[in-house]
């Protein structure tokens, strides 16, 4: 048997495993992420255990990480799928959808799309794993392709059909 490789009788890991292996990442990274924002050591590892006396880690806590310097990581970019089943964003094919407003499809319509729409007045803080980094959707997974090719087309007619 290769290691690694399941015997025909031993169970499979199931999705709980795989959820706690992803909140761990989660948590990792976003501790990380916080660190680099303040530009210190944190006094706490990521799971806010404090770092016991003596340690290394007790050692850097609380010093610079690059001397004056500091990074914020400001966007999360990904498809919606991506933010659904790993981040514990809204799914976007609920009721009400979106991270950022209060956009639904009964009461605040998302195709509302009037400057007096009533979604654009109530804004949203969904919280999710990488709170407070703001979840950017990628764009080229968060549409209808279909649409690109129209407007291609209708570019490219135009240039060979109108103007060569």
């Amino acid at each position: 048997m290769v290691p690694g490789e399941f015997k025909e009788h031993e169970p499979v890991p199931q999705q709980p495993l795989c959820e706690e292996a992803m909140a761990r990442f989660y948590r990792a990274l976003k501790w990380s992420f916080e660190a680099l924002a303040t530009g210190r050591w944190p006094r706490s590892d990521f799971q806010g255990r404090r770092y016991p006396r003596g340690s290394w880690g007790a050692q850097m806590a609380g010093k610079r990480l690059a001397q004056k310097h500091t990074a914020v990581l400001f966007c999360c970019k990904g498809d919606l799928d991506h933010f659904w089943k790993s981040m514990q964003a809204p799914s976007f094919h609920s009721t009400s959808p979106c991270a950022h407003c209060n956009a639904d499809r009964d009461q605040s319509p998302w195709w509302d799309l009037r400057p007096t729409a009533r979604w654009r007045q109530q804004p949203r803080s969904h919280p999710h794993r990488m709170e407070p980094v703001r979840l950017c959707p990628d764009w080229m997974h968060s549409k209808h392709l279909g649409t690109d090719a129209y407007i291609l087309a209708s570019v490219l007619a135009i240039i060979v059909f109108r103007k060569m």
